[in-house]
């Protein structure tokens, strides 16, 4: 179904990311430094995307499931059916909660003091009424009526694949209807997000961004931007669909080749849309690096452990060795003693060590 150097260099990739998220989505539903309204969009994002890569791989990738087994035959029944309705169930709460963390980081630059007990309250309504809208705009995958179509009208061998014939959701083409709502979530969060970034720019300005908590609010501020700019290939694929199966492009382009490569290039739409996700919050999240991977924090503090404090410029001597840090004093004169250097060295460890991701 896809050549097999794409299709071993992205299963080592799922291999690596997959799990990775597991553990982050792990991390983000035990720990209560991350029970604020942000970090739970993001754990039930990641829960559907999850869940929409289990799907996604059932009913399209295992031959013993795809669309060309046996499992299918010549009219794809209910079976189907089923599984491109939890697909898309699975991703219409994902685009509504990218509106929600968007207002989120809007709120917390300019109304910080509501912001915290205003998002509390309404966190289990947002993420109930992304449900409401996913299961209306899905329902209809359950009674769609679908047939196989070769990949490749020229090239039978290169197998078939479902394509929906009634799939109109109030007269409606189902895949403009994905991208049309695709599209304005797009537009929405770039504007709220322009807004919260001109908002960081005065902040800026006026000296207020050198405090560690404003350091993790940008740093949360632009998982958010991420979030939004990935949408853009979502777009782009099913706007491609669209014009692919209502035939605006019969006259244009070989449609068949062109449905073989879409098809090829649904691994490629995962990778930025979906999969990207875990990586990007470990770059941008300090708190949950540490949480997630805590063998890496074991690491730099153990690389660390041979931190020397010079004590005079002419005499300083540097000791370096693993373990807790040695700290010589060799001029007296400099107002210092090993006691305090040891002190000013525990505190500044501690302090590294404290996070401020509760309050977002």
């Amino acid at each position: 179904m896809f050549s097999t150097l794409s299709f071993v260099g992205y299963s080592i990739y799922e291999i690596v990311s997959i799990p990775l998220y597991l553990r982050i989505i792990f991390v983000l539903l035990t720990n209560k430094e991350f029970s604020s309204p942000f970090f739970r969009f993001l754990s039930v994002i990641g829960i559907l995307e999850i869940g929409h890569y289990v799907i996604d791989v059932v009913y399209f990738r295992l031959p013993i499931f795809g669309p060309t087994s046996s499992w299918f035959g010549t009219s794809p029944s209910a079976f189907y059916n089923v599984g491109t309705f939890l697909i898309f169930f699975f991703n219409y709460p994902i685009y509504v909660l990218h509106i929600a963390i968007a207002l989120n980081r809007f709120s917390s630059v300019w109304v910080p003091v509501r912001q915290k007990a205003f998002w509390r309250r309404a966190c289990k309504p947002v993420i109930a009424f992304a449900f409401v809208v996913s299961f209306a705009f899905s329902a209809h995958r359950l009674i769609t009526v679908v047939q196989l179509v070769p990949l490749d009208k020229a090239d039978p061998s290169k197998g078939s694949i479902p394509i929906i014939t009634a799939y109109k959701l109030y007269f409606i083409d189902t895949n403009l209807l994905t991208a049309s709502f695709n599209t304005f979530v797009f537009l929405s969060t770039s504007l709220i997000n322009g807004f919260t970034l001109y908002k960081i720019v005065q902040m800026k300005r006026a000296g207020m961004l050198k405090n560690e908590a404003q350091k993790v609010e940008l740093n949360l501020f632009v998982i958010s931007i991420w979030m939004t700019m990935s949408m853009i290939i979502l777009i782009i694929f099913q706007l491609s669909l669209f014009m692919l199966r209502s035939g605006l492009l019969d006259n244009v382009l070989d449609v068949g080749q062109l449905n073989y490569f879409l098809f090829m290039q649904q691994p490629l739409v995962e990778i930025i849309g979906t999969e990207s996700h875990p990586w990007v919050l470990l770059i941008m999240c300090s708190a949950l690096r540490a949480k997630a991977l805590p063998f890496l924090a074991q690491f730099k503090r153990w690389r660390n452990s041979g931190v020397v404090t010079v004590t005079n410029a002419n005499h300083g001597k540097v000791i370096t060795r693993s373990g807790p840090p040695i700290i010589t004093i060799c001029n007296s004169n400099i107002g210092i003693t090993a006691q305090q250097a040891a002190r000013s060295w525990q505190q500044q460890q501690s302090w590294s060590r404290t996070t401020t991701t509760r309050r977002f």
